[in-house]
């Protein structure tokens, strides 16, 4: 009897110490389970990054500029993105994005897929349109109207991939004045969008000095808003300041330098 109940007690006993193993092991799993995870973010932003490019937009001086760096946790792509926002009315923005891609991506896919996926997170409440192109110093960009949540009209996006220089450059100009003057903004700030340093790869340099030469042989572009101010405004003390977009969008215009006057034969005198 003795040895029987000495089986009996240890049996009991291992059986105990199983449970308390088992309660052990899995109510702690259970609530990792039902805590929230932190998912770690794709972008992270890059401090004290020294800038690639810049876009000069002195005209834009009713709006705040922003410029941010981020690249990616993964594959260590870069995303530079420029944005001007009007002080008086947040939704009225532009916005440009140089992306060089790093491992994250194989290639890039289509234009309207590509822009498809940046309108989702600018809240587009209805499927993009294309709305053709437009001739840049970077050639042709698709240009794509979509609608927002917060917009009062709707914005005009566009975008260029580069594949062999694995480089895209995108953006939006969510001005809400017209789609002209959105065509017209978008082309300038392409055509003030410049490297800024040198550590840069090969590829890209060369596609921005291509760029450049042919920005030499455009012709400058038309304003972007007709002037309708009587002569002279600029010397009336009464006249209201300018503010805003249409005041920013209307200085856009480029400076037709003067004709030399050909000088005077000698046979002439």
């Amino acid at each position: 009897m003795g040895l029987r109940s000495l089986a009996q007690s240890t049996i009991r006993g291992c059986a105990y110490l199983g449970g308390f193993a088992v309660v052990a092991f899995v109510i702690p799993g259970l609530m990792m389970d039902q805590a929230p995870q932190r998912v770690r973010p794709d972008w992270a932003a890059i401090e004290r990054a020294q800038p690639r490019y810049q876009i000069a937009m002195q005209e834009l001086s009713g709006f705040d500029a922003n410029r941010s760096i981020r690249q990616h946790v993964y594959g260590g792509g870069r995303l530079d993105t420029f944005t001007w926002r009007m002080r008086a009315a947040a939704d009225r923005h532009l916005s440009v994005e140089v992306y060089w891609r790093g491992g994250e991506r194989v290639e890039f896919g289509e234009p309207a897929d590509e822009f498809a996926t940046r309108a989702r997170t600018l809240g587009a409440t209805e499927p993009v349109r294309a709305v053709g192109e437009l001739e840049t110093k970077f050639g042709a960009v698709s240009l794509f109207a979509f609608d927002t949540r917060d917009a009062g009209s709707e914005c005009l996006g566009f975008i260029r991939s580069f594949p062999g220089e694995r480089l895209q450059i995108s953006g939006v100009s969510c001005l809400r004045s017209s789609p002209e003057d959105d065509r017209h903004v978008i082309s300038h700030a392409l055509d003030r969008l410049v490297l800024a340093s040198t550590d840069v790869r090969q590829p890209t340099a060369l596609l921005f000095a291509h760029a450049e030469l042919e920005r030499a042989r455009c012709a400058p572009a038309a304003p972007l808003v007709a002037d309708k101010r009587p002569p002279g405004w600029l010397a009336d003390k009464n006249a209201p300041s300018l503010r805003g977009a249409a005041a920013d969008i209307d200085s856009l215009r480029p400076a037709v330098p003067p004709r030399d006057t050909p000088a005077a034969h000698p046979h002439q005198l």
